[in-house]
């Protein structure tokens, strides 16, 4: 799992998915990460925090929300992907 060394907001992200900022951000994150959605990826909190500039407890709430909404699924601790619509 090779973690991006930048990332992209993908028109789709922003028209589609009706995320908020920090949502949108790490699904870009995560995008990057997960090779556009093709494979598991890091959804280490405090890695996610400071890649986001944003405080764990952030980093924590935003994972939530995406998963909560479906757009990530966590296979386990730590491990997330991209769930395709």
């Amino acid at each position: 799992m090779e973690k991006s060394k930048s990332v992209v907001l993908e028109p789709f992200m922003v028209d589609k998915l009706h995320l908020n900022g920090n949502e949108l951000v790490m699904y870009a994150i995560l995008w990057a990460d997960s090779d556009g959605g093709q494979q598991a990826t890091d959804c280490n909190h405090s890695y996610l925090a400071a890649k986001m500039g944003v405080a764990l407890p952030t980093a924590y709430n935003v994972v939530k929300s995406l998963t909560k909404k479906g757009y990530i699924a966590i296979k386990e601790k730590g491990i997330c992907e991209i769930v395709k619509k």
